[in-house]
C-alpha cells in the first residue's frame, strides 16, 4: 500500500506542486501582499507628516509670528507634492509640533513655554467647522487600493495555476493514455495484418468506393510488395493518398500517425487515413498539428463505420478541396 501511494507521488509530483504553488498564491496574495502595500503607504504617510511637523516647528520658532493660512498652505502642497491625502486634521500637526517642542532639550525651557504658546493660539484659531477629530482616522483610499490590487493579482495568479495545471494534466495523461494504448495493441494486435479478414474486407470497400466515384486510381498503389500508401488517386490534377488503419481493440496511436504523415510530407497532395477503432489524444493534436504547418499536404481522418458513410465523406472531402 505505501510503495503504491509513493509511486503515486512520483507519478503526480508536478500537479501536486502546481497545487500546492495556487494555495500557497492565494494564501500569500489574501494575508501578506494587502499588508506589505498597506506598511508601504502607511510609511509614506509617516514621512510625510514628519516633514510637515519639521516645518511647522520651523515657522514657529521663526521671529515672525505664524498664521493659520501658512500651515493649512503647508499641509496642502504637501498632500500635492507626495501625491496623497492625509487622514489626520491640521489640530493634529499642530499639537504634535506642541509634543515635538516639549521634548526638545536643547531649547531652554522657558523658550519652549513660548513656543507651546504660539502653537496653542494657532490651535484655538483653527475654525470649529473643518477641524477632525484625530482618532476618528478616515478609511485611506491607499487602503481599498492595495486590496483591489492584492486581489486581482491573487486572482490572476490562481488562474495561471489552474491553466497550468490543467496543462501539465492533460499532457500526462495523454502520455499515460498513449503508453497504455502500445501496450494494449502489443497483447491484442497480434494477428491483425494486412492479411487478416478484416482488413481485407475493408480494404475491398474503399477500392469498390474509388472505382465507383470513377476517381483515377494508380495501379502502382496495389503493389502490396512495394508501396508507401495503401491506395493513391486523381480528381482533376489533385492527388489523393488514402491509408487504411484496421485494429482489433486498441487505439490507432501516435507511432502509426506519425509514419503515415512522414511518408506524406514527401508528397503534394491531401491524406486520407481511415481507422476502424479510434484516434489517441496525441494522434489527433499530431494531425492538427500538421495541417496547421503545412500548405501543400493536409490530412482528413475517416473512422469506418459502414461503407455507404464511408463513400459519403470521401465524397465531401474531394469537394472540399477541389
Amino acid at each position: 500500500m505505501k510503495n503504491e501511494i509513493k509511486k503515486w507521488i512520483l507519478r503526480n509530483f508536478g500537479n501536486i506542486f502546481g497545487v500546492f504553488g495556487v494555495v500557497a498564491t492565494l494564501y500569500f496574495g489574501l494575508f501578506y501582499i494587502p499588508d506589505y502595500i498597506k506598511e508601504s503607504g502607511n510609511a509614506k504617510l509617516n514621512n510625510a507628516s514628519n516633514e510637515i511637523i519639521q516645518s511647522i516647528k520651523e515657522l514657529v520658532y521663526s521671529d515672525s509670528i505664524a498664521s493659520i493660512t501658512e500651515i493649512k498652505a503647508l499641509i496642502n502642497s504637501k498632500e500635492v507634492g507626495a501625491n496623497l491625502e492625509f487622514e489626520n486634521s491640521d489640530k493634529w500637526f499642530l499639537l504634535k509640533a506642541e509634543e515635538s517642542f516639549m521634548e526638545d532639550k536643547f531649547i531652554p525651557l522657558t523658550e519652549r513655554r513660548k513656543l507651546i504658546a504660539e502653537i496653542e493660539t494657532l490651535t484655538l484659531a483653527l475654525p470649529k467647522t473643518t477641524d477632525k477629530e484625530p482618532e476618528k482616522i478616515q478609511e485611506s483610499k491607499s487602503k481599498w487600493f492595495s486590496t483591489g490590487l492584492s486581489i486581482l493579482i491573487t486572482l490572476l495568479s490562481i488562474i495561471a495555476g489552474y491553466f497550468s495545471f490543467r496543462a501539465n494534466y492533460l499532457t500526462r495523461k495523454s502520455k499515460d493514455e498513449e503508453i497504455e494504448n502500445e501496450l494494449k495493441e502489443a497483447r491484442t494486435e497480434i494477428g491483425a495484418t494486412i492479411m487478416s479478414i478484416g482488413y481485407k474486407k475493408i480494404e475491398k470497400d474503399i477500392l469498390n468506393i474509388l472505382e465507383k466515384s470513377k476517381y483515377d486510381i494508380n495501379p502502382n498503389s496495389f503493389n502490396k510488395t512495394d508501396r508507401e500508401f495503401d491506395f493513391e488517386f486523381r480528381k482533376d490534377k489533385r492527388k489523393y493518398f488514402v491509408e487504411v488503419k484496421v485494429l482489433r481493440a486498441s487505439k490507432v496511436g501516435l507511432k502509426s500517425i506519425e509514419s503515415f504523415l512522414l511518408q506524406l510530407q514527401g508528397n503534394k497532395g491531401f491524406g486520407i487515413f481511415i481507422y476502424n477503432t479510434e484516434l489517441t489524444s496525441l494522434s489527433e493534436s499530431r494531425i492538427r498539428d500538421f495541417n496547421k504547418i503545412n500548405k501543400h499536404s493536409k490530412v482528413y481522418t475517416i473512422r469506418f463505420t459502414n461503407k455507404s458513410e464511408v463513400e459519403e465523406k470521401i465524397k465531401e472531402i474531394v469537394e472540399k478541396t477541389a
